[in-house]
């Protein structure tokens, strides 16, 4: 039973290599997203590394990651403008009715609604830049699709993308004790986690890859 538990086939064994390979990732991640507009760019270049993994094939962190940046950098740029200015004008409305003594509620539950949306919407952009081959519109597009029609999953990335948003305005007192633990592994995890159930949800719709050992016996 040891033997089985400290096996390298193990499930948690392999959890723990993969989410280890996602904190190395971490570090490349925060780096590129300290220019504010590559932030797009970083974030797809970390879900290409976590499908990989997932998938099984890791390869060289540093390859993947930098390959995945530089490829799809010129189309996350105008991606993160648009979120940046989402975020931006959001977060004004917010926290300008929360500086009222007597704000709309009405008003303030549809801007709460709009940006849950938003990070939905978001949460599945960049992973479908990191792996299909679509035009910016029809990124969004079907990102907004998925998310409607796979509920569960859509609030399960929602909280683990926003999560220390969420813990910052529930618990300001205690931001300060996770913000440290968040930022070295906590996105790591929350982007491995979203890639383990977005891949069964986009795996259907991914060509299938072929074995070159099965190509070269066709060939001959």
């Amino acid at each position: 039973m040891l033997d089985k538990m400290m096996g390298s086939d193990n499930k948690f064994h392999k959890f723990m290599g993969n989410l280890f390979y996602m904190a190395v990732v971490n570090i490349f991640w925060i780096v590129c997203c300290l220019p504010v507009f590559t932030i797009g760019a970083s974030t797809t270049a970390m879900y290409a590394a976590a499908f990989k993994i997932v998938r099984g094939k890791e390869g060289r962190l540093t390859d993947e990651f930098f390959g995945a940046f530089k490829r799809n950098f010129r189309q996350a740029l105008p991606i993160t403008v648009i979120m940046l200015f989402t975020a931006a004008l959001l977060a004004t409305g917010i926290i300008s009715l929360r500086g009222m003594e007597d704000p709309n509620s009405i008003l303030y539950g549809l801007l709460i609604f709009l940006s849950v949306a938003a990070i939905a919407i978001f949460s599945y952009v960049y992973p479908l830049l990191a792996v299909f081959d679509n035009t910016t519109p029809v990124l969004f597009n079907n990102a907004w699709r998925l998310a409607l029609t796979n509920l569960p999953v859509t609030m399960m990335c929602v909280i683990l993308n926003a999560f220390l948003l969420l813990f910052a305005f529930t618990f300001p007192g205690a931001v300060a004790y996770v913000i440290g633990p968040w930022v070295v592994f906590g996105f790591a995890l929350a982007h491995l986690i979203d890639t383990i159930y977005l891949y069964k949800i986009f795996e259907k719709y991914m060509p299938k890859e072929t074995d070159p050992e099965e190509e070269t016996e066709q060939e001959a």
